[in-house]
């Protein structure tokens, strides 16, 4: 049932750049995943239960915005509502500070991160979550871009900050998703530097923040902050599934597989 709704939101004309880039990938890893779910024992049947969650559910919520917004539809209630707040909201000081919390966002701000976490990921030798967190970012940052060419929703009017390109989804959302990305590595590599909570809720306070600054800055509506999200989400989810997978094989590799007990 998903597999066909998701074929019929890729026959839309906006959404199609995207389909062509993420429905092959998915219709080829999707099975295996769930086969491989259903038989593998313990922590790495919960953990690949909830990347692919996590995935699925960005998926889902970034394709119901997509096809919403692609079929002509310009704004939502919650996107005229949260606009108005932030008008009534406004202030030269909280302006100033949300232009420099928003960088958070940037991608050139999450490269720098990920490029940090990499050196230290190298020198203990995780590649595994090396190449699931560069890969990520960079899948994020094409269908980003295929997005906003193949939606190419107007921005708000009266921007408080200077913004190109098309509104869906907010790159800045959807880039802020890799600080949670990276809070999970770290707490994975470096155990013991803090509380899982106290690191995750950190990253997620970040790209919440950084959500909301968009929004306050008129340069995004909610739409394209939540689509930003949940495209983030879907293609981290569907990276650390597959990290899952790949490190539970090269670990396993060499189990010496036990002959079958013959009947008595």
């Amino acid at each position: 049932r998903m597999a066909g709704w998701l074929e019929r939101q890729g026959r839309r004309p906006a959404l199609r750049p995207v389909a062509a880039v993420l429905g092959p990938a998915l219709s080829a890893a999707v099975p295996h995943l769930r086969f491989l779910r259903d038989r593998v024992p313990g922590e790495l049947g919960l953990g690949l239960t909830a990347s692919l969650a996590v995935a699925g559910v960005g998926l889902y919520v970034f394709v119901l915005y997509a096809s919403a917004l692609g079929g002509g539809r310009r704004s939502t209630p919650a996107d005229r509502e949260l606009l108005g707040l932030a008008d009534t909201l406004r202030s030269e000081p909280a302006i100033d500070a949300a232009k420099v919390v928003t960088d958070l966002g940037s991608f050139t701000t999450v490269a720098a991160l990920v490029f940090g976490l990499g050196i230290l990921l190298l020198a203990r030798r995780r590649l595994g979550e090396l190449a699931a967190l560069i890969t990520g970012s960079l899948i994020i940052y094409v269908a980003v871009r295929l997005a906003k060419e193949g939606i190419d929703r107007p921005r708000p009017a009266g921007p408080l900050e200077t913004a190109e390109g098309s509104a869906f989804p907010s790159g800045h959302a959807a880039y802020s998703t890799v600080w949670v990305g990276v809070a999970l590595v770290l707490g994975r590599v470096i155990p013991g530097i803090a509380s899982d909570v106290a690191l995750v809720g950190t990253a997620l306070a970040i790209a919440l923040v950084v959500g909301l600054t968009r929004i306050y800055l008129r340069v995004h509506y909610w739409s394209d902050v939540a689509g930003g999200w949940a495209l983030g989400a879907a293609v981290l989810g569907a990276c650390a599934a597959v990290g899952l997978v790949v490190s539970h094989i090269r670990n396993n590799a060499g189990d010496p597989v036990q002959a079958p007990v013959p009947d008595a």
